[in-house]
């Protein structure tokens, strides 16, 4: 672990680390951000899409109410 800062500071040419320059700050807070801000854009687009679902087939069925050889109806919107 020693070697590989070591490593880092001798590319890199930084001697220390200031974790209270504006740059660093925000550079901790978007890190910070980023595991939970990817999971909760999944979501999101995960349930637009099953809403989207949802919609389609309650048009679906009443529009054609035997489309699968018996009158289908659709409650899904009710237990919501």
């Amino acid at each position: 672990m020693a070697y590989a800062l070591e490593w880092i500071t001798l590319k890199a040419g930084i001697q220390t680390v200031d974790v209270l320059t504006p740059k660093v700050v925000i550079g901790l807070l978007v890190g910070a951000m980023l595991p939970y801000w990817f999971p909760a854009m999944t979501m999101k687009s995960v349930g637009s899409a099953a809403l989207k679902m949802v919609e389609e087939s309650e048009e679906a069925a009443q529009h054609h109410p035997g489309a699968h050889g018996r009158y289908c109806e659709t409650r899904f919107m009710q237990h919501a």
